[in-house]
């Protein structure tokens, strides 16, 4: 019945966001931001398992946006599960916000035009954004993993989910996950397209 098909929803919707954010962990190899990252003490640089990434200092806080988790979603990866994305060679910047998820077009709700910021919409859309207290000092942090809400619109980042002040009142390490949305993340094709698509609807 429809407790039982939310109940399964809800189950399916749980799972992908533990998936989501171990697969962003394992992308980030999160203890890059250690004593054992051979980046010179003192630049904004630091080392993922795909290769180095530049961010910014903004006040006390080493910040890095927009560092990809997953490869593009679009075309022949549409509606499929996640895959790596392709390691790079050099220093990535990633000091700009990445690309939220497409979706339908048009003013935000009222309730979050004051702090709706403008991001480009693309199928390249799975990224992190990270604000740390600090890299290579030896400190261990507590990791804080946010995942944001909203089925058919959203983002990451916003005036208000800005992860700086958590990140610099308690000492910790802040990171915000980009993901799919609306039909590109929550379609389920399995019944029409067979085994192909037994990932869509949850990715």
């Amino acid at each position: 019945g429809v407790a039982e098909n939310w109940t399964r929803r809800a189950a399916f919707g749980a799972g992908a966001a533990l998936a989501m954010a171990a697969t962003a962990a394992q992308a980030l190899d999160l203890p890059f931001l250690g004593a054992s990252d051979p980046t010179p003490a003192g630049e904004d640089e630091a080392n993922t398992r795909y290769g180095r990434v530049r961010g910014e200092t903004e006040g006390s806080l080493k910040v890095f946006r927009g560092v990809p988790y997953g490869a593009p979603t679009g075309g022949a990866a549409r509606f499929m599960a996640p895959q790596p994305p392709r390691p790079w060679g050099g220093v990535r910047d990633t000091r700009k916000y990445g690309d939220q998820c497409p979706q339908r077009p048009g003013d935000p709700p009222p309730y979050a035009a004051g702090w709706r910021l403008p991001l480009d919409a693309s199928d390249d859309c799975l990224s992190l954004n990270i604000w740390t207290p600090g890299l290579r000092d030896g400190k261990k942090r507590p990791v804080i993993v946010w995942i944001h809400d909203g089925f058919s619109q959203g983002a990451a980042v916003s005036k208000v989910t800005d992860g700086a002040r958590l990140a610099a009142r308690g000492d910790a390490v802040v990171v915000s996950v980009s993901h799919r949305l609306n039909l590109f993340g929550y379609l389920n094709l399995a019944e029409a397209g067979g085994a192909r698509y037994a990932d869509s609807g949850h990715v």
